[in-house]
């Protein structure tokens, strides 16, 4: 761990540096301060230059003196310390990148985390913390659903029982619930814990009934389980049962087909797993989203991004050559129902319409291409 710089021998009379020439170094050395709104205006400043920019050098060298005074923080902050302590955490994974640094982070703020979300007032942000830290730092399936686990709990501590509680908020709820299914994106179904996870497509089921944004959020989370199929994992009734009830809302498949565009490079989404990464991937870094997406080599790894500007071609279009339409639904015991037939083999079926619209985008884009050949001509 990097040694702080030695204070003055009288604090009083140190020459605080103007606002221009303030380093992350100094924002570091505030975090020792014994007054919390010092360290909180600290923690703010980090936030700010880790979201602007990317502080590789000052994250490679100085890691771990700041995730052990974010630790301390939460450990002892008030509910807006604790709130900044987790951004920076998760910040500092994001710019650490993968790699043993990055699983250091993991190891280290996990157990603090989970003890925070028993305690802590400010649960969103922890949670969030908590599946970037493990996004970047779990080196196999066992750490992911370790942390998986740790928010399930959280979730729903009533092992056995469907009914959903009012131990928290619905925002609360909301986030606990995004948090456990962007892990769930990582993860291969057939890895999962069938032991552990029966209970889940029920109460997600049961939370439908809830308040808007956690019924929109169950919806999510029960679609990205039916992508990625295992459903047995996930339930402990009929299978054909669970997919009656609930198959209705994923319907219009055709929907799950996104671009962004990032300073002229499109980016195209076309499950529900990759747009589940980039939105909250997005809502984590805010402001900084455009900045990490163009510079950081982590995001480029995860979504397979190369911004035009790191190429040395800068007239190439960002469109894959061939795509997939694939919807992945384990239903072993439903294959000759008429919910089966619906859902695949009508006219008017989700695999259909997403073929229908992928063959449209595909005409399109060669006539796009034809148009500037033309030109070029």
């Amino acid at each position: 761990m990097a040694n702080r710089s030695t204070k003055p021998r009288n604090p009083k009379h140190r020459l605080k540096p103007s606002t221009e020439t303030k380093s992350l170094k100094f924002f570091l050395e505030e975090l020792f301060n014994k007054r919390g709104p010092t360290r909180e205006a600290a923690l703010s400043e980090i936030i700010e230059a880790f979201t602007n920019n990317l502080q590789h050098e000052f994250a490679e060298k100085l890691f771990a003196t700041l995730l052990h005074r974010c630790e301390n923080s939460i450990k002892r902050g008030s509910a807006k310390e604790i709130c900044l302590a987790s951004q920076v955490i998760g910040l500092l994974a994001m710019t650490i990148g993968y790699g043993d640094d990055a699983h250091e982070i993991y190891r280290e703020s996990v157990p603090t985390l989970s003890q925070a979300l028993k305690f802590g007032p400010q649960t969103i942000k922890i949670l969030e913390c908590l599946a970037i830290v493990t996004f970047v730092g779990a080196k196999d399936f066992e750490d992911t659903e370790r942390s998986m686990k740790i928010i399930w709990q959280f979730i729903h501590p009533e092992s056995g029982s469907i009914e959903v509680t009012n131990k928290h908020s619905a925002p609360v709820l909301a986030a606990a619930v995004s948090a456990w299914s962007f892990l769930l994106t990582t993860m291969d179904g057939w890895r999962l814990d069938h032991k552990y996870w029966k209970g889940v497509i029920p109460y997600f089921s049961k939370l439908l009934e809830e308040n808007e944004s956690t019924r929109d959020i169950a919806i999510e989370a029960l679609a990205l389980i039916f992508e990625i199929g295992f459903l047995e994992k996930f339930t402990s009734q009929a299978i054909d049962s669970i997919h009656k009830d609930v198959s209705n809302l994923f319907e219009d498949e055709c929907r799950l087909e996104k671009s962004i565009n990032i300073c002229g490079n499109m980016l195209t989404f076309s499950t529900r797993s990759q747009l589940k990464k980039i939105d909250f991937l997005k809502c984590f870094l805010g402001d900084g989203f455009v900045k990490h997406m163009l510079e950081n080599e982590l995001l480029h790894s995860v979504f397979d991004f190369t911004p035009e500007s790191n190429h040395q071609s800068g007239s190439e279009l960002y469109i894959p050559e061939n795509e997939e339409v694939t919807v992945r639904i384990f239903l072993p015991e439903v294959r000759n129902t008429k919910s089966f037939q619906r859902m695949y083999k009508s006219p008017n079926s989700i695999t259909s319409k997403a073929r229908t619209q992928l063959l449209k985008k595909k005409r399109m884009l060669a006539q796009g291409l034809a148009m500037d050949s033309a030109e070029e001509n």
